[in-house]
């Protein structure tokens, strides 16, 4: 089958065909007809989300086909209402015995195209189970992984200088569909709750505390001394943060600590009222984490803190960004804001930052941006009732 790795990237020009929306067909891009079409996401719930410009082009390139998204369990809720996929399947991280003879029958070569944006070799053993053509990242050049390669129809090699959306996207370049870029956020299915403000016109802050890994947290008394500050400026702070024990607990003592009125909705709201929360907000606030994606999906002005992780892969992806690199984006209008740690520590990324993970908490990267890099922005957004480009990014520090 000769070389699967394609990196090749051409403009492509659109033509119509009974599959639906098709380009231009270079020599090294693959023309697939597909009626069943199964997309295995990274197995986190922010590189869910993060895939769904990735299922939507899919979607739309094959408008006639079942189009199935198969996810680690718990994430389901990152893609309810989502209208572009026909079925979720679920599956535990490690699935033994009779789940994993149940999840095979279940996918086994059941699709004409399986595409995975994870590199790992769990992804490359579903997709060879399920799928007749087989689209695939691979991210190790040693001799020991060339097996992803041989038994995929083709591979990509991650491209860590570009967005993780803008990387995922290269798989509908390489299928020859259109490219759409806009992250699709969950449904609310129920109304959100009263958040008790002064007044129905009354300004609010979204203050979004933990980030799913407690090493990418910052300092509670960060957190106090902003809320103190927005209240002072009459704009009332909302927190929020996941359901667990650890996650309310850490928002609740945040809170003591607040101004009153401040509202806590920490474990109160699935992810479809917390975007719909969100998109309401004067600005959002937050962390390295799921709910800064929901932020940008949302439209909303954004500031958010980013330690270990490289925020120019995995930063909030603006909404109507149509490009490559939304930090490169001219002019900046501050709409998201990334404050970047000062010491730009690489460790966490590759899991050896042993320290960090044994106390759970207190990254000295995170521990670098002050109150007042994180107040100094917000002023910014805030100067901004109207954004001048709302589709650009950049990052401080």
């Amino acid at each position: 089958m000769g070389d699967r790795s394609i990196v090749k990237s051409e403009p492509l020009s659109e033509q119509t065909t009974n599959s639906g929306t098709r380009l231009e067909q270079p020599e090294d891009h693959m023309l697939i007809e597909a009626r069943r079409i199964l997309v295995y996401a990274r197995p986190a719930i922010g590189d869910v989300l993060l895939s769904t410009p990735l299922i939507r082009s899919l979607r739309r390139g094959y408008p006639d086909a079942k189009l199935d998204v198969l996810i680690q369990s718990g994430q389901e809720s990152i893609l309810t209402g989502n209208p572009d996929i026909d079925q979720v399947i679920t599956v535990p991280p490690r699935p033994r015995g009779r789940v994993l003879v149940a999840l095979l029958k279940r996918i086994g070569r059941g699709y004409d195209l399986g595409v995975t944006t994870s590199a790992s070799d769990r992804a490359h053993l579903y997709l060879l189970i399920a799928a007749r053509h087989r689209l695939a990242f691979t991210s190790n050049p040693k001799p020991y992984q060339l097996w992803k390669r041989w038994l995929m129809s083709a591979t990509l090699e991650i491209d860590n200088d570009r967005h993780a959306v803008s990387d995922a996207l290269r798989f509908a370049e390489l299928l020859g569909i259109e490219r759409h870029y806009d992250l699709v956020a969950p449904a609310a299915t129920t109304p959100c709750p009263d958040l008790n403000l002064p007044s129905k016109d009354a300004a609010y802050a979204v203050l979004h505390l933990t980030p799913g890994a407690p090493f990418k947290r910052w300092s509670l008394d960060g957190w106090q001394r902003v809320a103190r500050n927005l209240h002072d400026a009459g704009i009332t702070p909302v927190l929020t943060g996941g359901g667990s024990t650890d996650e309310k607990a850490y928002v609740a003592s945040a809170q003591e600590q607040m101004p009153t009125g401040t509202v806590n909705l920490a474990g109160r709201i699935d992810l479809g009222q917390l975007t719909e929360v969100i998109r309401g907000c004067a600005v959002y606030v937050g962390v390295d984490t799921v709910a800064s994606h929901l932020a940008a999906a949302a439209g909303a002005p954004i500031v958010t803190l980013f330690g270990p992780t490289d925020p120019l892969r995995w930063g909030p992806w603006p909404l109507g960004y149509r490009g490559e690199h939304p930090e490169r984006a001219q002019p900046s209008s501050g709409e998201i804001i990334i404050l970047r740690g000062a010491h730009h520590c690489d460790r966490c990324e590759i899991g050896q930052c042993k320290k960090s993970r044994e106390r759970k908490a207190d990254c000295p990267d995170m521990l670098s941006i002050t109150p007042e890099h994180v107040i100094s922005a917000i002023d910014q957004i805030l100067k901004r009732a109207l954004p001048a480009d709302p589709t650009s990014s950049r990052i401080v520090g």
